[in-house]
């Protein structure tokens, strides 16, 4: 485990680009998509399409145990699931470079679904490996500066990967604006493959079995409190998840430009950053019970904005 606040800084650095390197196609997929799809005359009916491809993300505890356990005890255990994952985002963004936004938004939708559905599945395995790793060499005492690293760092590649690339799409264009991304990758690929993974001991386990899976699944389902959590999660994504996906659509149908979406999605997304950063803060003054309803309530207002703004307009 790592120990020293100094052997940790390779480590911090490593975890901050890997989770921005998650956070760049989530913000593609749940931010610009939507925006880009309605520009180009989609239905909303079909852009709600546009969330089935983040179902990796539900899923991913499915083949959580393989990533975890297939090739542990070698060297470079998760370095290498985590780069050949991330080869997998790059191989399918330099696809969708290759192809026309026009077809892809049009008569090649259901490429694009695919193509996105892909880019998902690589990155909700990047992100089982990559949290193992964290989980791993982390010791109890770094694990709440590991969290902040982690949500600042996602939270970045989500202001790129939704705000910047909409502002991007309008200067540069479709093709110009995919290989930048790849390039971020690539580099994040460098530092991840620079990155030297501590050897994991051998430890004896039993294999991964689909007999197996199912007894630690139901183990998990029996975990006292979980139905509690289970409405509390959903009470907080759901309302989101819908709300959000449709702001960009809403803007675009008020005739704003892709340039002054993704300008206002900039601005929004530091705020985030910043909220991100002052979390810790936070919870170091109020109890969880209070930091849980005092912000679910205050995102409870933002909507409630936006069904005013909704309801009497909004002017580019």
């Amino acid at each position: 485990m790592v120990s020293g606040r100094g052997r940790s800084m390779p480590l911090f650095a490593t975890l901050a680009m890997l989770y921005f390197a998650q956070g760049l196609p989530a913000g593609l997929l749940g931010k610009s998509m939507p925006a880009l799809a309605r520009d180009a005359g989609l239905s909303p009916e079909w852009i709600g399409l546009l969330a089935l491809p983040a179902l990796p993300w539900a899923l991913k505890f499915i083949w959580a145990p393989w990533v975890d356990r297939w090739g542990s005890g070698g060297p470079d255990h998760r370095k290498r699931w985590i780069l050949a994952c991330l080869a997998g985002v790059v191989a399918v963004l330099a696809v969708a470079a290759m192809l026309p936004q026009v077809w892809l938004f049009g008569a090649g939708f259901a490429v694009l679904i695919v193509m996105l559905f892909l880019l998902n599945l690589f990155s909700a395995t990047q992100d089982i490996a990559t949290d193992g790793l964290a989980a791993r060499l982390l010791t109890p005492r770094l694990r709440g500066l590991g969290n902040s690293v982690q949500v600042s760092g996602y939270k970045i590649g989500m202001i790129l990967g939704s705000g910047a690339l909409l502002i991007l799409v309008g200067w540069l264009g479709w093709q110009a604006t995919l290989f930048t991304v790849i390039a971020m990758l690539l580099l994040v690929a460098l530092t991840a493959w620079r990155f030297d993974e501590p050897l994991e001991p051998v430890r004896p386990r039993k294999p991964v079995t689909l007999r197996w899976w199912l007894r630690q699944l139901a183990l998990f389902w029996r975990r006292p409190g979980l139905a509690v959590w289970l409405l509390i999660l959903l009470g907080y994504k759901v309302g989101d998840g819908f709300g959000a996906r449709m702001i960009k659509p809403f803007l675009v149908d008020s005739h704003w430009t892709l340039a002054e979406i993704g300008t206002l999605d900039l601005v929004a997304s530091l705020v985030g950053l910043a909220g991100a950063g002052l979390a810790g803060l936070t919870m170091m003054r109020l109890s969880r019970r209070v930091a849980l309803f005092g912000f679910a309530g205050l995102q409870a207002l933002s909507f409630i904005g936006w069904w005013w703004v909704a309801s009497w307009g909004v002017d580019a």
